[in-house]
């Protein structure tokens, strides 16, 4: 039995434990330690499972990762998956209507299995789109500037879709994906699997908003946005580049365990 045996902690990747070069030793050593104590760390992120793999001399989970937003659950290294899931045709319609919104879109990615990203640009989409794959887990859209990613977030709001979420990464840059494929839904079906008591948040973008609407805790890093910190149940004092995971890990053991 381990003091951490129960917890489950949810871990958005980019700009919450990887600061875009490395995941800094001393915050692998926290994490190391609060499995070795029976913890569950997830890394929960929007990319493929083949990127975290390669990420895995940074940080390894111990149990399931949560892949592009929630539309796939696996075992990065074994294989055994929870939950595998495509966009349906609904996806392109949305993705049809934002590329003919005001804001302006320079790349389309597709992202396929086997870590493969189909790229367009919207001319490119418009003339090859009876073509093109369905099999795709989500959709994601470049803007130009950071503007355009406030005119993506101007539109989702005033578009409000019953079966999709769009959600920024970061500012200029959204994600097209099944409302019941977000790290919110993934972060839930996973603390059932393991019968865990608590699950536990940790984000910085707006694509951490289901996931932190899904927690029984949630941990805000310090660089994280505003609209976040709002959601979070706490906010950390530290950074990404500062280990802000071993201030969570460490508020975990004082008042929840």
């Amino acid at each position: 039995m381990g003091k951490f045996d129960g917890v489950l902690i949810c871990s958005d990747f980019d700009g919450t434990i990887f600061n875009g070069q490395e995941v800094p030793s001393a915050a692998r050593e926290a994490i190391e330690a609060f499995m070795a104590e029976g913890g569950k760390f997830c890394v929960c992120s929007g990319r493929g499972p083949e990127f975290l793999r390669d990420m895995a001399h940074f940080i390894r989970g111990n149990t399931y990762s949560i892949c592009h937003g929630g539309a796939i659950i696996t075992d990065i290294w074994s294989g055994d998956t929870l939950k595998d899931e495509f966009v349906d045709d609904e996806a392109f319609l949305v993705l049809e209507d934002v590329l003919n919104s005001e804001a302006k879109t320079v790349r389309i990615n597709i992202m396929r299995p086997a870590g493969v990203i189909d790229r367009y640009t919207p001319e490119e989409y418009f003339k090859n789109k009876e073509t093109i794959s369905r099999d795709a887990y989500k959709i994601t859209l470049n803007g130009a500037t950071d503007a355009d990613g406030e005119l993506y977030v101007k539109y989702a709001k005033e578009h409000p879709s019953e079966n999709y979420t769009l959600a920024r990464s970061f500012s200029s840059y959204i994600e097209i994906l099944k409302t019941a494929n977000t790290k919110g839904y993934g972060a839930k079906l996973l603390k059932k699997h393991l019968g865990a008591r608590l699950l536990v948040a940790m984000g910085d973008y707006e694509n951490d908003f289901a996931l932190f609407e899904s927690a029984d805790v949630s941990f805000a890093v310090a660089n994280a946005i505003p609209e976040l910190k709002k959601m979070a149940t706490h906010t950390l004092t530290r950074t990404v580049n500062e280990c802000a995971v071993i201030e969570a890990i460490d508020y975990i053991e004082r008042h929840y365990l």
